[in-house]
């Protein structure tokens, strides 16, 4: 197949997306995955993907709730990704310390809408990107005060990615 770009509108009633996203990640030319669920309970249960297991994948948006441990098994599919989009939801209670380094050299930029992340669960998401990240736009939901100190969010974000040349924030 010669399909270079995907969207997928799923409506209600699609909770299992490992089977859909493994035939997706075998599609040869695809460059471009656009995913958006109605939804809330999406459940990505991928393996994570053994030696020789890539996607062509370079440009991923998830409009789907996504936890880190999900994004991790996907992202493990996806090395030549460059710009990344996605929403996450802390539905599953994945545990993010236990997330292996993940390594993207084409990554730069970065939008992340997330609903009750942490502080903690946040910089230990960038800590574990290994990227030259350029751009990131992120949106939080949380009571997580510690969002406030915009000192301490600007030093971990800096040290951990220090390509960074944009940055938005944002406290719903």
């Amino acid at each position: 197949p010669r399909l270079f770009s995907l969207t997928i509108d799923m409506l209600y009633n699609t909770t299992e997306l490992s089977d859909i996203d493994q035939l997706i990640f075998a599609l040869p030319k695809l460059k471009y995955l656009k995913c958006s669920a109605e939804d809330s309970d999406i459940n990505v249960s991928l393996p994570f993907s053994l030696k020789g297991q890539f996607s062509t994948i370079e440009y991923l948006i998830i409009n789907h709730s996504c936890s880190f441990n999900e994004l991790s098994a996907i992202l493990s599919y996806t090395p030549q990704l460059c710009p990344l989009n996605f929403a996450h939801t802390n539905h599953n209670n994945s545990i993010i310390a236990n997330l292996l380094p993940i390594r993207l050299s084409n990554l730069t930029y970065i939008s992340l809408n997330a609903y009750y992340l942490k502080f903690d669960e946040f910089t230990m998401f960038i800590e574990n990107l290994d990227c030259k990240l350029k751009v990131l736009h992120f949106t939080t939901w949380s009571e997580d005060m510690t969002y406030l100190d915009a000192y301490q969010l600007v030093e971990k974000i800096f040290f951990h990615a220090e390509s960074i040349k944009n940055t938005s924030f944002e406290r719903a």
